[in-house]
């Protein structure tokens, strides 16, 4: 288990777990690359700048003197910081609200900032563990999405979920352990959870879990052919 002071005493969790069950894992998203690839702030501060750039312009184009080009952009810029900071701050209460859980037999998500609510996951509902790495190298501190498929009869609501959720998926809604610290290291442990967890109690047709040693090229196999790296 790794431990997170943030976390002790099984901080996350709706109740005491029973004797039989364990915690493997417990964090939380990264606010920092939250905040890029769920609000994409980067793009955001990009398009802020060009439309600064033509503020400026068109202003100064205009005839306006020095000082009332200086205004158009300074208000320019407060309206554009501010829209950020709120993403920033938004980032950051997910991470402080924000708790993935991973036992021996599920996966627990506490979820929502203003309405905390625990989302349960058996593992027998989990039929796919995917990862996106958010850098292009091999670095195992680098942080990640997890989307998990679920079995059809699993019904999670986009709107509540997200966003905790692999984009795009409003059909069928894939839960997602969104920028996760050392993602690949806690993709193995819960895939691993999982394939320990059916060879217990097999399930044959439901469950197919990703081992951890074909972890790499089942995260290869998803980022191009089932996400194409898109991020949302």
């Amino acid at each position: 288990m790794t431990e997170h002071d943030h976390y002790e005493d099984e901080a996350g969790l709706p109740e005491p777990l029973p004797e039989d069950e364990q915690v493997l894992w417990q964090g939380a998203p990264a606010w920092r690359p939250f905040a890029v690839t769920a609000f994409h702030v980067r793009k955001l501060l990009i398009y802020f700048s060009v439309l600064l750039l033509l503020r400026v312009w068109m202003v100064a184009n205009a005839g306006a003197s020095l000082a009332e080009v200086g205004l158009a952009a300074s208000w320019f810029v407060l309206l554009a910081a501010t829209a950020i900071g709120i993403l920033l701050l938004m980032a950051w209460l997910i991470e402080r609200t924000t708790v993935y859980t991973i036992t021996n037999k599920r996966l627990l998500m506490r979820i929502g900032v203003a309405l905390p609510m625990t989302i349960n996951l058996p593992f027998s509902k989990i039929t796919r563990v995917d990862l996106r790495l958010h850098a292009d190298h091999d670095d195992a501190a680098v942080s990640g999405d997890i989307p998990l498929a679920l079995a059809e009869s699993e019904k999670l609501s986009y709107v509540v979920m997200w966003p905790h959720t692999k984009p795009w998926t409003f059909a069928q809604t894939q839960a997602m352990l969104r920028a996760v610290p050392e993602a690949r290291q806690v993709a193995e442990i819960l895939a691993s959870a999982i394939a320990e967890a059916n060879q217990a109690r097999p399930q044959p047709g439901r469950v197919q879990a990703m081992p951890p040693s074909q972890a790499a090229a089942v995260e290869g196999d998803w980022q191009m052919n089932q996400w194409s790296g898109a991020s949302s």
